[in-house]
């Protein structure tokens, strides 16, 4: 017996192409407005962060250890050409 063929159409799977983030502005009459509103906002938070993290410490420093341990890091491979935490160390 020969197998007879399905007459139900499939759709064509579509690709997934990425995150699109063009935003059009250009529909929008404000969007001078919307984009001083971004840049103010933006920074905005910055300042917020670097005060609140000056309150919270009494000086301007990380909020935690681990942003200065990995610029330890960094530092000990640009100077001494070592992975380490200790300057000294060779690894």
């Amino acid at each position: 017996m020969a197998k007879k063929k399905s007459s139900k159409k499939t759709k064509p799977v579509q690709k997934f192409s990425g995150i699109n983030f063009n935003i059009n502005l250009e529909k929008y009459p404000n969007r001078n407005l919307i984009i001083a509103l971004i840049i103010l906002i933006t920074l905005s938070l910055g300042i917020y962060y670097v005060v609140s993290a000056f309150n919270t410490n009494g000086f301007n420093s990380f909020p935690l250890d681990d942003p200065w341990i990995h610029l330890t890091f960094a530092k000990n491979i640009a100077e001494y050409q070592s992975f380490s935490y200790f300057k000294d160390e060779l690894s």
